[in-house]
Parts: C-alpha cells; structure tokens; sequence
C-alpha cells in the first residue's frame, strides 16, 4: 500500500478516490489514525486502584480515575453505538441525546428509533457497548430493515464511560431490569470489571475473546446524559455505497479522516456460538 504520510485526505470527495490514492481495494478498512485492537487474548488480572490526590479528591474523580486505570489495564479504546443513517446529522450536529429527549420533539423532527418498544424502560439512557457492538440486537435490527446500508456504527473514545454519568450491565439492559432494581447505581467501577467476569457457566478463558471485549456480547452500557460530539472517534459505514450516498448530503459536516468502511463492526463476534443458545 502507498505511503499514507503525504496523503491530504479532505482532498477527496469520497472514499473510492481515496482508496485509489492508496492503491487500496474500496473493501478494504480504512481506519486513519487509529490504534489498532489487540489481535490475540491475554489472561488480565484485575487492579482496582485508588488513587490518592489529597483530601479534596472527590468521589467523581476518584470514580473517573478507577474506570480510566481499568480501562488502560484491558485495552478499552473504543465505545460502540449503533444507529440509523438517517440519525447520524443530528448526532454529528446535536451530539448523541437520551430518547426521552427526543421524545419531547414533535414527530416531524424526532430521530428513527432503532428500537421502538425499549422494554428496558430507561428512555432516559443512551445505549452503548464496549469495544464491539451488541451484535445479536444489531443483526436482528438490520434484519428487520433488510438493509445493512441503512446503518451506522459509531465509534466513541473510552473517555465516555470516565467523565460522564454511565452505568454497566452485565447483559441488555432489558433482561437486567427484573434483577436489578437501580440501574443507576451500577455507575463504579466494580460494575464495570463485573461485565469482564465469568458469566454464569460460561467461563470467559474458554471464549478466547480479546482483554477489551465484555463477557457477554450483550452487555452494556448506559449513558444517562448527552454525549458531546467531540467523544467521536470515528463513524463506520458498512459499503462505500453507503458511505458514498451519505457523503453527497453531508460531507461538509464531518472530517473524510475520521470515517471508515468496516464490514467487522457488523458481524458477528469469534465466540458466537456459545451464546446461540438463551436470551443471555
């Protein structure tokens, strides 16, 4: 492949040029800058630290400080919201707001909810999920719409779940409302090494999934505020079809270099085939 270095990516007007500049089939992931994600599982044996700052440190900061330390022990880099296409100029424009912000809207300019039903209740919360997408709600929507191009994936920096209100589940959130009576208060960083553990007789060694991937494909986590814009790291189309028809409309409001083709975030993950079986 080409030198990337002396490339000018808003040069391009769209992503099949920029793969030609590259000497890189249209197919290809393009991912610019990124790191990329660990490619093989290491056994990773959870610190919980708490730092000491002086007396004024306060619970949020010491909260922030713990989910950060965590985070950089298991390579968490990445925080994965699925949505619509058509949502996306309002998140790139508005940032990502709860659902029930959006409820007030009159119905005319309110988004297209992914999930119409959200049994889970919490129209207050933004869903989210670490590392990878919850890929079984993700198929199962896409199969609905019968068209993978009507969606996007966006990719959020870990930061995300260390500065703002967040909680953690160990599955959908759905299935958690009946086990746990407060989600809310599963915002600590104990909630979080909890979505990383062993998952009733699953045992999490045997999924040979990567240190940042939780447990179960389906946890996930809550984002009880408005997510700023500036949280994105990059938003993931799955075909330069889609890409290509999107840009047409809407270059101008989001930076070429910081969107990607990646048919990856829409499939499935290695381990799939121990949670075919159950709601999990």
């Amino acid at each position: 492949m080409a030198d990337t270095s002396a490339v000018d990516f808003d040069e391009f007007d769209n992503l099949v040029d920029l793969c030609s500049e590259l000497d890189a089939p249209p197919a290809v992931e393009i991912i610019l800058p990124d790191k990329p994600e660990p490619k093989l599982p290491r056994p990773v044996k959870l610190v919980i630290c708490t730092r000491s700052s002086g007396p004024a440190t306060s619970a949020q900061q010491q909260r922030s400080e713990q989910i950060r330390d965590f985070c950089q022990q298991r390579h968490i880099t990445d925080i994965c919201h699925f949505t619509r296409i058509e949502n996306l100029k309002g998140i790139l424009t508005e940032g990502l707001l709860p659902r029930a912000e959006l409820e007030k809207r009159s119905e005319g300019c309110r988004p297209v909810f992914p999930d119409e039903m959200r049994l889970d209740g919490l129209t207050d919360a933004s869903c989210l999920s670490i590392t990878f997408p919850n890929y079984k709600m993700f198929y199962q929507k896409r199969q609905e719409s019968n068209d993978d191009n009507l969606w996007v994936v966006i990719v959020y920096d870990y930061s995300v779940i260390t500065r703002l209100n967040c909680a953690f589940t160990v599955h959908n959130a759905a299935a958690s409302v009946n086990l746990v009576k407060d989600l809310r208060s599963r915002n600590n960083v104990e909630s979080l090494a909890e979505t990383f553990a062993d998952f009733g007789n699953i045992q999490r060694n045997e999924l040979r999934i990567p240190d940042n991937y939780t447990t179960n494909p389906q946890s996930e986590v809550l984002a009880f505020e408005t997510i700023p814009v500036n949280y994105i790291k990059r938003v993931v189309f799955f075909s330069p079809a889609s890409l290509n028809k999107w840009l047409e409309e809407h270059r101008s409001i989001y930076p070429l270099n910081k969107i990607a083709i990646d048919k990856g975030k829409y499939g499935s993950r290695r381990d799939y085939k121990y949670w075919q079986k159950g709601a999990y």
